[in-house]
């Protein structure tokens, strides 16, 4: 941390939506709140969101709301946490500077007329904007006049609340474009940083006693995880270890068609200080998530010096250069083009991992911190 930073005492808050799994973008916005020295608030931190690597920024952790209301109907959530983060976050008031994340946006209105609102767009609502209508079709017919009136108030609200926000940051390039066409604002990109000393290439490897490809993103078909065991189902011959979370979306389902193949190996880690022991263990991480804004996964990994098969879409091109650190598969992930890159990877791991690591070097917690500084005008 920079003296220029520790000399202010100006009071930073950063407020995310929910602390629910041990996810990519509550590592960034510990890391966030870690670089500013900063509070940091949500409206409820799970037991498993508490055992992610230590924060260490100094400042307070605050909750305010209910793990259990409405968590298995996500509409019905969304509302609950629309309600508390309008009336139950007087908090804010306290701060010189409120970084809004997600659907933290919800508190805007409780913020001082001169503190510094800053929009954090780790994904614009997905439920309003590029999976508006996967989500409709999600709702039981019957419900579905409830869920568009809802709908309806819930995107009047952020439209509203969008218009208190001083600044809004986002994660990729391919983000600044999305909420650039749906919003008509414009954004700053701040790129996720990965932390080189944890996620680091030197140190322990796990070793099972077979070489294996790692999949390490939440059990979620928005993941394509699905397609990720299909495509190990037809290779008997490879090997997948398929790290997931307790509270992982589509969890059971994933892993009652894993257990169809002896050579898909799920891990739930309970110790998260593991996870880049397996990393560097593996023959590349397999990562083809749908409409990823940017991905941490890969950074992580490549940063441990393990190559990444991906997707060739949205975020993801910003990090894997294919051929260089990783292979890039048609955007729709066809099986045969995954069973072709894993057969590539596997004869030619060696020429894809030299560039891993340096090709992450951008992505550094010191970058990370001196773009903060020079755009918050300390």
């Amino acid at each position: 941390m920079s003296s220029s930073m520790q000399e202010k005492q100006e009071k930073v808050l950063v407020l995310h939506d929910f602390f629910l799994y041990r996810g990519w973008a509550e590592r960034y916005n510990l890391m966030l709140a870690d670089a500013l020295c900063a509070d940091i608030a949500a409206s409820f931190w799970s037991d498993e969101a508490r055992g992610m690597m230590v924060w260490d920024g100094g400042g307070k952790r605050i909750s305010f709301a209910r793990e259990s209301i409405g968590w298995w109907i996500p509409w019905l959530r969304q509302l609950y946490l629309a309600f508390k983060f309008r009336f139950s976050t007087w908090f804010v008031r306290e701060y010189d500077t409120v970084i809004f994340s997600n659907d933290a946006i919800a508190s805007v209105g409780n913020a001082r007329n001169d503190a510094k609102k800053i929009f954090f767009a780790h994904s614009l609502p997905r439920y309003l904007f590029d999976r508006r209508e996967e989500y409709y079709h999600k709702v039981p017919f019957f419900l579905r006049p409830i869920y568009i009136v809802c709908r309806y108030f819930l995107e009047r609200l952020f439209f509203r609340d969008l218009s208190h926000i001083d600044t809004i940051w986002t994660n990729s390039e391919q983000l600044r474009v999305q909420i650039k066409h749906y919003t008509g604002r414009d954004a700053e990109v701040i790129h996720p940083p990965v932390n080189q000393l944890y996620f680091s290439q030197d140190g322990l490897r796990y070793d099972p006693g077979f070489r294996y490809f790692l999949s390490f993103s939440k059990l979620s078909y928005f993941k394509r995880i699905d397609r990720v065991i299909d495509a190990f189902e037809r290779r008997p011959d490879l090997h997948l270890v398929l790290i997931y979370g307790e509270r992982d979306p589509d969890r059971d389902e994933l892993l009652a068609r894993a257990s169809a193949s002896p050579n898909i190996h799920p891990v739930r880690l309970e110790d998260n200080n593991l996870l880049p022991s397996y990393i560097r263990g593996a023959i590349a991480t397999i990562f083809i998530p749908k409409h990823e804004d940017f991905g941490m996964v890969a950074i992580e990994s490549l940063s441990c010096g393990t190559p990444v098969i991906g997707v060739n879409e949205w975020g993801l091109r910003e990090t894997i250069q294919d051929g260089v650190n990783g292979i890039l598969v048609p955007e729709w992930a066809p099986i045969e083009s995954l069973d072709r890159a894993f057969t590539q990877m596997t004869e030619s791991r060696e020429r894809y991992a030299k560039n891993a690591r340096s090709s992450v070097k951008c992505f550094g917690l010191d970058v990370f911190t001196r773009k903060l500084e020079k755009i918050i005008h300390w």
